[in-house]
């Protein structure tokens, strides 16, 4: 893991990496750290938060990295890119005020047997503190998962105050999942999606656009005060 870092112009090529939790081809677990211009190929296999470059990723920035080969969650969020991305209450250090990612792209065929399986991320959570913006990047192969599949992004939340901005993305993504499993609270709605499986809360999505795909909506089931689409 690593905290405060800078890592940039990293390639990392062929790996075949099998851990528990936190597992990433550049870096398991990164809080409040730059990532930029960086690539991992191959496999990343663990259990929960699964991704080709970090496997979780707290208060930091991405920016010019992509990803390909096989990303495997025997559980919970997988992400070609990232498996989760969170921000979070860090008395330590003001210095990441704008979390984001940008300009990143996923070639991974992933899989998170449970939930949160999504092209370039699993699961997407602005927690307190900080806004989140993801911009300017795709995901192509394929997602496969049980529920809270997306090809781009398995679950989106944007908590109390805080806001999750989507930008200018898309999805070339074939997403492997059940159509027709229903949200517990809103039956009438499906929890995967062509583009996102789940957005809660304040989430605001614009320009972004997905391979069609007949048996999926583009969000599979969205709530919150400030959802706009666009």
């Amino acid at each position: 893991s690593i905290e405060s870092a800078q890592i940039i112009n990293v390639d990392i090529v062929d790996i075949n990496i099998s851990a528990l939790n936190n597992v990433g081809g550049l870096c398991g677990y990164a809080h409040n750290s730059i990532i930029d211009n960086c690539s991992v190929s191959g496999t990343v296999y663990g259990i929960d938060n699964i991704g080709n470059l970090i496997g979780r990723l707290t208060n930091g920035t991405v920016n010019h990295c992509f990803v390909r080969g096989i990303t495997i969650a025997l559980n919970d969020q997988a992400g070609g890119l990232i498996g989760e991305f969170r921000t979070l209450v860090d008395e330590s250090s003001s210095s990441m005020i704008n979390c984001y990612i940008r300009n990143c792209s996923s070639s991974c065929r992933v899989t998170a047997n449970n939930v949160c399986a999504g092209g370039l991320l699993g699961a997407v959570y602005a927690e307190i503190e900080d806004n989140i913006t993801i911009e300017n990047s795709f995901a192509q192969n394929s997602v496969s998962g049980f529920a809270y599949v997306g090809g781009l992004i398995g679950a989106v939340t944007g908590f109390y105050s805080q806001t999750v901005t989507i930008r200018n993305c898309c999805s070339y993504s074939n997403v492997n999942a059940d159509p027709h499993i229903a949200n517990s609270t809103y039956p009438d709605e499906h929890i995967n999606g062509a583009l996102i499986g789940q957005c809660i809360g304040n989430v605001i999505i614009s320009k972004c656009y997905v391979k069609e795909q007949p048996l999926f909506s583009f969000i599979g089931s969205h709530h919150g005060t400030q959802d706009r689409f666009s």
